[in-house]
């Protein structure tokens, strides 16, 4: 698995003087959803954690529920193909594999309905704002392969300390976070419930819907909200806080969720 590539370049500075240099380019390959014999995506994507890009890729857009509607699921490097069989109950009765099947190219698609989107309910586990501020400073140091390239997004599944429990970098936000997802469905033995994630890129609509598939309580991101992602968020009621960066972080939605007693005077 190789997620840096090495190019010679020619490398230019202000007075048009050029040198030739070594540059570290983050890898892009395509990966093929394969379901049921039928190829219902492709997804351009950093190589790793395959399996669980697609199996989150596919909760996230509602094709299946749990781990159960999941039979078989199995990466080949060969082809560069991840091969899923779903449980009968779900190949029969969800209408979502036929639209993906017609939608071609299955990056950022999405066949969940924000009408769909119900509140969670609690009880809530309670985060500090210290625990919220360490993790976004840890994710911020963690990817290599940011520093070495400035080409990757960041995802952490956080306990509620703020320790990272999985981490996943990908060269698209919604990738990284659909390959946490994944890793959380596989495993199947994490309290998503008692953790809230933290990412890089930008709290948009899809992403808050993500976190609101998994149940996840508290979204925090180290860049801005959009409009529809905090109405979503408020719609979903998961908490959300973005610009987590520099010792501090607005709070959009869920004080309910944040501990330290000085956010206690804000309104959801």
């Amino acid at each position: 698995m190789n997620q840096l590539i090495k190019y010679k370049i020619q490398h230019f500075d202000k007075n048009g003087n050029c040198s030739v240099k070594e540059d570290s380019v983050i890898s892009e390959k395509m990966i093929h959803i394969i379901c049921n014999c039928k190829e219902i995506a492709i997804i351009s994507c950093l190589p790793g954690m395959e399996k669980e890009l697609v199996c989150g890729y596919l909760l996230s857009n509602g094709i299946i529920q749990t781990a159960k509607d999941i039979l078989v699921c199995e990466f080949s490097e060969a082809i560069n193909a991840v091969q899923i069989v779903l449980n009968p109950e779900v190949s029969t009765q969800s209408e979502a594999v036929k639209k993906y099947v017609t939608s071609g190219c299955g990056a950022g698609l999405q066949v969940i309905s924000t009408d769909d989107i119900v509140p969670l309910t609690g009880p809530f586990t309670t985060f500090s704002a210290s625990a919220i501020i360490s993790a976004a400073t840890e994710l911020q140091h963690a990817s290599q392969l940011f520093r070495e390239t400035g080409g990757a997004h960041s995802v952490a599944l956080c306990g509620k300390n703020g320790n990272i429990i999985v981490r996943a970098d990908d060269i698209g936000r919604h990738n990284a976070f659909d390959k946490i997802v994944g890793y959380c469905l596989l495993k199947n033995n994490i309290d998503v419930e008692s953790c809230f994630a933290v990412c890089t890129g930008r709290l948009s609509s899809e992403i808050v819907i993500k976190a609101w598939h998994l149940r996840i309580p508290l979204l925090v991101s180290r860049s801005a909200p959009t409009s529809h992602g905090i109405d979503l968020a408020k719609k979903g009621n998961v908490a959300l806080a973005a610009f987590a960066r520099s010792g501090r972080f607005n709070l959009y939605n869920g004080k309910d969720r944040i501990s330290n007693p000085a956010t206690k005077s804000l309104e959801n």
